[in-house]
């Protein structure tokens, strides 16, 4: 039963360390609960315009692999 509190414990893991400063300790207790989540590509708010771009930029990147892979045939 201690083990899981231990691993459950930040202030266990910063202890662990013998060597830690408070920056350490309050990185490694504060790190999940402020860990913030970036939305992913698909999820953010782009304008028409900046789609385009990037549906433009994708095919091209696709058109040059597949020249690229024809003059390898």
């Amino acid at each position: 039963m201690e083990s899981k509190i231990e691993k459950s414990n930040s202030f266990t893991k910063a202890l662990k360390n013998t060597e830690f400063t408070i920056e350490e300790y309050l990185k490694t207790v504060f790190q999940e609960k402020l860990l913030v989540n970036a939305p992913a590509d698909e999820d953010r708010n782009l304008t028409n315009s900046t789609k385009l771009l990037e549906k433009y930029k994708e095919l091209k990147n696709v058109q040059s692999a597949l020249m690229a892979k024809k003059e390898v045939q």
